[in-house]
């Protein structure tokens, strides 16, 4: 797989896909692609995925590897904190999510220019939210590219002590 994530900014008036489009993402998901959906400024991302292969979704658990597959973190803020974090378990890619669904705008915050800045205020903002969502994409990165591995890391002394170490 080329891409092992897929960042999709959902904003509102978005048409959905066409056929093509779908077959072609449903594809990537069977392969074990990440598909992250940010329904930035309240979008609905309904009618883009409708005709997709997405499990159900479920609210991102506290203790799920992407909260803590290099930084430990409580919250997934982008540019708006307090935001719910959906995703969908299961995967064949070492338990890799098929699909995460958040309304943080993350791109937002992470948005900036040599010349500008910042391009977007983090709501409500400050320096601790914007690093936290920094943070947050890291994870993403690395939890896309390894999957449960920092989940195995729990049980690192049970299987040293099968091996007899």
């Amino acid at each position: 797989m080329l891409y092992p994530v897929l960042y999709w900014p959902v904003t509102a008036g978005q048409a959905p896909l066409p056929p093509l489009a779908r077959e072609r993402l449903n594809r990537y998901l069977r392969a074990g692609g990440l598909l992250v959906l940010d329904g930035r400024d309240g979008a609905d991302p309904q009618p883009l995925v409708a005709g997709l292969d997405i499990p159900p979704l479920h609210p991102l658990p506290e203790k799920h590897v992407l909260t803590r597959s290099f930084y430990l973190l409580d919250a997934l803020p982008g540019r708006l904190a307090g935001t719910t974090t959906w995703i969908a378990e299961g995967g064949d890619n070492d338990d890799v999510a098929p699909v995460l669904l958040g309304d943080a705008d993350w791109a937002g915050a992470w948005a900036h220019e040599a010349q500008r800045g910042y391009l977007f205020a983090v709501i409500p903002g400050g320096a601790q939210q914007r690093e936290l969502a920094y943070r947050f994409g890291v994870n993403l990165v690395i939890y896309a590219l390894t999957g449960n591995y920092k989940g195995d890391q729990v049980h690192m002394n049970a299987i040293l002590e099968r091996l007899g170490r």
